[in-house]
């Protein structure tokens, strides 16, 4: 993770450099900007108290890095691991609090962001059920017409369609939705790069009158690719 990248952003899925001062999101009141500004907090407290230990241990940062925070609190080098359980787990004078402080946020910080993660994750799943089963074959009153286009791309058999690359990657995308088991490591990221390159997008005639569900469709299924996570698509909410 880039040390620079402002965490507030992040979590608000952002991407963004900026030094903390200057960060839009100063005002946010949200649980997490919260638990951001109290983070920054301890972990100032904490260098300091690196600073001073460095100078009265005669440690290095190779040294902070691999012994046990608690332990040198207390003015002793142990390799971290090596000496489970800590003797001073239980310990709550105020460098071993700062550190159970800065860990219990970071905890909080990481079930917020599951369970919002989670959240989306059921949005999208529940918009997909919705779609399917209102273009199920005789929930439409225009069922017995066969000559009917479908009303949504789910429902629409693409086998026979003169398909471009970058239709296929569309369509690939889509259908990775309805797949529990979709591993985006696995998917075809040279041709996610072409279609993000394609300064035009060909898709079938018969897609035009569905680009809108098309367009939400893609956006969700990106949000499934970890590597994607803060990255702003809007300039692709349009073929």
């Amino acid at each position: 993770m880039n040390p620079r990248r402002c965490m507030k952003c992040l979590l608000h899925g952002e991407s963004a450099t900026h030094c903390s001062q200057d960060c839009p999101m100063n005002e946010c009141s949200c649980r997490k900007c919260e638990l951001i500004d109290c983070r920054r907090s301890v972990a100032n407290k904490l260098v300091k108290l690196g600073r001073r230990q460095k100078q009265e241990l005669g440690i290095t940062d190779s040294d902070c890095r691999y012994t046990c925070a608690r332990c040198r609190n207390h003015g002793i080098l142990v390799v971290k691991k090596h000496h489970t359980p800590c003797p001073y787990s239980l310990c709550h004078c105020d460098p071993c609090a700062l550190h159970a402080e800065r860990k219990r946020l970071d905890s909080e910080l990481t079930a917020l962001n599951r369970m919002e993660q989670q959240e989306q994750q059921s949005n999208v799943d529940s918009y997909v059920s919705r779609v399917i089963i209102t273009n199920k074959p005789g929930n439409s009153p225009s069922h017995s017409d066969s000559e009917s286009e479908p009303t949504s791309i789910l429902s629409m058999d693409c086998s026979n369609l003169p398909m471009s690359p970058e239709a296929q990657v569309i369509l690939d995308l889509i259908h990775a939705l309805a797949n529990d088991s979709f591993d985006p490591e696995n998917f075809d990221y040279y041709a996610l790069s072409n279609f993000f390159s394609q300064p035009t997008i060909l898709v079938p005639d018969e897609w035009e009158p569905l680009m809108g569900e098309i367009t939400d469709l893609v956006l969700m299924s990106l949000q499934r690719f970890p590597r994607f996570h803060g990255i702003d698509f809007g300039p692709f909410n349009q073929f």
